[in-house]
């Protein structure tokens, strides 16, 4: 399983423009409907990544790869025997990351950890009870981590939209990441930085 990671702030803006070149109508589209430059940005950088796993996996160019836009819902990939594959495209500050897995459904949570935020507060609203005691208990240095990870493991779950079988977190300097799937890991999701 791979996971395919870029960081915005070293893309420039001359870049980005050559980047479009991979988007269906309807991917040019939304990421023109964009307001904010950051989420276009994000959006556009994830559909680039999305499209170069999948073409490298399909012998397809990067354009080609046939790709359905859902609603507030993940693409739909419309190609033959691809019912096993899956792919999850995650978003924060200036991070994207890109998940595929050639023979299980997976999600993909990428979170900035932010180490001003009182995480006590959000995990009232969005961790367990029994998590939100544990985190508590917890030193005041160690509970950002703790927050993250298990919230990012939350969304990746969500993400997934199946019952999920096996969740695994990766370690980086900035982020919390969570990767959940139908089928157990046999070995850690590899992490590949991207230079766009």
């Amino acid at each position: 399983m791979l996971i395919y990671l870029a960081n915005l702030t070293a893309i420039v803006e001359q870049r980005l423009d050559s980047l479009k070149s991979v988007l269906s109508p309807g991917e040019n589209w939304r990421y023109q409907s964009f307001l904010r430059t950051e989420r276009a940005t994000q959006f556009l950088v994830g559909r680039y990544l999305l499209r170069q796993l999948l073409a490298s996996h399909l012998g397809v160019a990067p354009q080609e790869v046939p790709l359905i836009e859902r609603h507030n819902n993940a693409p739909l990939l419309d190609f033959p025997n691809t019912e096993q594959l899956g792919f999850s495209i995650s978003h924060s500050k200036s991070w994207v990351a890109c998940g595929f897995r050639s023979d299980a459904k997976i999600g993909v949570d990428i979170e900035w950890i932010d180490t001003q935020r009182d995480v006590v507060a959000l995990a009232e609203h969005s961790l367990t009870a029994e998590q939100n005691a544990s985190l508590i208990a917890l030193a005041p240095h160690q509970q950002h981590q703790f927050f993250y990870q298990h919230w990012t493991a939350q969304e990746a779950q969500i993400k997934l939209g199946v019952a999920q079988l096996d969740t695994c977190q990766i370690t980086h300097s900035q982020l919390a990441i969570a990767v959940c799937s139908n089928k157990i890991f046999h070995q850690a999701p590899k992490l590949i930085h991207i230079a766009i």
